[in-house]
């Protein structure tokens, strides 16, 4: 009643947020893709509005504070932006909606909506990466058009997220996106590396149907994750989808203390797990311990089960040093071995917990050797899993420096080069280093390293030179590292893993994408257009791979910044280079090429259209865009010719008649001001000859 009250004083001094007209439509209709689409890649396509202003309707599932209550924590914190969700009130199917308001971090109003009351917004719909999403620049009490109750929890059976044979993701799942939903008798996995509170669930009958359970509600902030092995008979919350990764492609997050509901199982813990040798040569045996413990009760034995080349699994009992630590010896085995185990655990009651618990796919292992340690053996991983074998361990490896702190720094820092260096060329051959020693080190120095292995966001690196004695410089090497040569499909596919680190080129590409994550046009931040320095390179494969400008120390750019285009080399869409060299590098759920410097850029040719325009007309993006009021179009004739340059409304009406006349060979540029206009999308239709072209552009005031 409060909150009822407090919104009909907010909505005195409210104005009228539905003045201006706008298409109104369902959460469905923004977040429908065809099945046909669903099988095929990309599979979570953009919505058909991305980038329109539309009104929507929908009723509110989770409330941007717990209570919503401003004085307690917030619900949905990892968004960016003060956020709500809301459901379609048709139903769940292709009807949920995350919504977005930048600079509402003190909004009244939405502060304090709650579940169950029924939302009407003037609102932007946006791609972001994955997520699809309104972001809305005004909200009060006249937004809110009705209370009911909040939707039930609409259950879903993990076959909806996982194909229950291969394991691989239903892409159909896409049709939960920010629905409220409910999946039943899974059970919990090891945390996963998305971060803090994230962790894995699978089905307790099929362990192919795997999930992940995410961290971007604000229940990680105070429930612990449960121990593998946990029984879960429910869990509560919305979908969300994270391409790139296979295994883990749609994310349930819970976000109250209830929406997680455990079963009567729980098993004793199994952590901690040690080797006593990295390196493990012929002859020698290795001892493996583990923390176990139980919160219920106690455990009672544990094993340790070990395939030698795939043999079957050798049963060893561990024995206790204390209360908690574990161990047993694994015997010698002889050259070139591939050792795999996993730890099981037996509690009181007669639960089990394996680690990991997925033993079958995920096992531990480790090599013998009867020779000097490479970087092939630290990076390679047959299981597919992509963590080396040597994660935690000190090792000493040798290679050739293949990008040092003049080509390459993380967050353009000087301070933080990015040095990697390779033992050969192809696959597994490269990895990166860190430490103040790498200072100094240039392209072609020939060293040896010995450092800790880390795997830190699916990446392996060596830490820790920091010693002045972990790096010998031996001078330049004999011969240097060649690129390796790849196709642009390769980013995509499950080979990407074999070249993390390792130097590659693209041969014969063109742009298909000015901008990876959002418009052409600068970065404007939370809540506009997103530019974090990356593009799209197509090689004759048609197959799309990620090129990142920022890291590296050379003049190509994408514009992700305000006023970069007058400095530089700005990577327009439709350019082509002979060849494009770099380093494979994995963030943020995508492998993408870092070039290093200016020679890496090879055979550039400006400004190509499309077989039918080449080299003959252009029509650019306006900057800036969204604008306020003003906007600049470029275009380019490649002759004399009679120019028609108008622009139209959504509904197809002529609101400005720019240039209607005859213009000379080369590049315009045309002044657009809107102040006359009202917010909104419009379009710039240009005629030229026999070229016509449109482009999108958005006024926001």
């Amino acid at each position: 009643m409060k909150r009822i009250f407090l919104l009909l004083i907010v909505a005195l001094f409210s104005v009228n947020v539905f003045g201006q007209t706008y298409p109104e439509v369902s959460i469905h209709d923004i977040q429908f893709i065809p099945e046909a689409d669903l099988s095929v890649s990309p599979y979570d396509y953009p919505s058909p509005y991305n980038g329109d202003t539309v009104v929507v309707t929908g009723v509110v599932t989770y409330q941007r504070f717990f209570g919503a209550d401003p004085d307690s924590a917030e619900t949905l914190p990892h968004w960016g932006a003060p956020s709500i969700m809301i459901q379609d009130t048709a139903g769940a199917e292709w009807g949920g909606m995350l919504i977005r308001f930048p600079g509402g971090e003190t909004n009244a109003a939405f502060s304090i909506v709650d579940t169950g009351m029924i939302v009407k917004v003037t609102a932007e719909v946006l791609e972001y990466f994955t997520t699809t999403q309104l972001n809305i620049w005004e909200f009060d009490a006249q937004n809110v058009v009705g209370f009911t109750k909040r939707p039930t929890p609409h259950y879903i059976e993990l076959s909806d997220l996982v194909d229950p044979v291969t394991g691989q993701p239903n892409y159909g799942g896409e049709r939960w996106e920010h629905s409220l939903i409910e999946i039943r008798d899974v059970t919990a996995t090891d945390e996963i590396s998305l971060g803090a509170g994230s962790y894995g669930a699978f089905n307790t009958e099929n362990t192919r149907q795997r999930v992940m359970i995410g961290n971007k509600g604000g229940i990680w902030r105070t429930a612990p994750i449960p121990r593998p092995g946990t029984s879960v008979d429910n869990i509560f919350g919305f979908i969300e989808t994270r391409s790139g990764n296979e295994d883990y492609w749609h994310i349930v997050n819970p976000v109250y203390l209830e929406d997680v509901r455990y079963g009567n199982i729980i098993p004793p813990r199994v952590f901690n797990i040690q080797r006593d040798k990295g390196y493990v040569g012929v002859g020698d045996d290795v001892t493996i311990t583990a923390q176990v413990d139980d919160l219920d009760g106690v455990v009672e034995e544990a094993f340790l089960y070990y395939s030698i080349n795939g043999s079957n699994y050798e049963e060893l009992d561990m024995f206790p040093s204390s209360d908690t630590t574990f161990s047993t010896t694994v015997p010698s085995a002889g050259d070139s071995a591939f050792v795999t185990y996993y730890i099981k655990a037996i509690d009181d009651s007669a639960n089990v917990s394996l680690n990991p618990t997925d033993s079958t796919n995920r096992p531990y292992f480790y090599y013998v050797l009867d020779r000097p340690l490479t970087i092939q053996d630290v990076q390679k991983n047959p299981l597919g899993t992509g963590w080396s074998a040597y994660d935690g361990h000190e090792i000493t490896v040798s290679g050739v420096v293949t990008a040092d702190s003049a080509g390459l720094s993380r967050n353009e820092d000087p301070l933080s080069p990015m040095v990697y260096i390779q033992n050969g060329t192809g696959a597994w051959s490269g990895i990166n280093l860190n430490g103040t020693e790498i200072f100094g080190l240039e392209v072609g120095d020939s060293v040896t390293v010995t450092g800790l292995v880390d795997e830190e966001f699916s990446v392996t690196w060596i830490e820790g030179l920091n010693s002045g004695t972990n790096l010998v410089n031996h001078g330049k090497a004999v011969n240097g590292i060649e690129p390796y040569d790849v196709s642009t499909s390769l980013l995509t596919s499950s080979d990407a893993e074999q070249f993390e680190s390792v130097l590659i080129r693209f041969n014969d590409v063109i742009v298909i994408d000015e901008n990876a994550d959002g418009e052409a046009g600068p970065d404007e931040g939370s809540g506009g257009n997103r530019n974090f320095g990356e593009g799209i390179l197509s090689d004759t494969s048609g197959v799309g791979a990620r090129i990142e400008y920022q890291e590296g120390n050379h003049d190509f750019h994408n514009n992700w910044l305000f006023g970069q285009d007058m400095f530089g080399t700005s990577v327009r869409i439709w350019n082509e280079f002979s060849s494009v060299t770099g380093i494979l590098y994995y963030s943020f759920g995508n492998f993408k090429l870092l070039p290093r410097t200016n020679d890496d850029f090879q055979g550039m040719v400006v400004g190509l259209e499309d077989d039918l325009t080449a080299e003959k007309f252009n029509l650019e993006q306006n900057y800036p865009n969204p604008f306020n009021p003003a906007t600049t179009i470029n275009f380019t004739i490649p002759q004399q010719a009679d120019v028609k340059l108008k622009i139209f409304d959504v509904l197809g009406r002529e609101v400005a008649d720019l240039v209607n006349g005859q213009l000379e060979k080369g590049s315009h540029k045309i002044k657009f001001n809107a102040s006359r206009l009202s917010s909104g999308i419009y379009f710039y239709r240009i005629e030229a000859g026999n070229f016509v072209s449109i482009k999108k552009m958005m006024l926001l005031k």
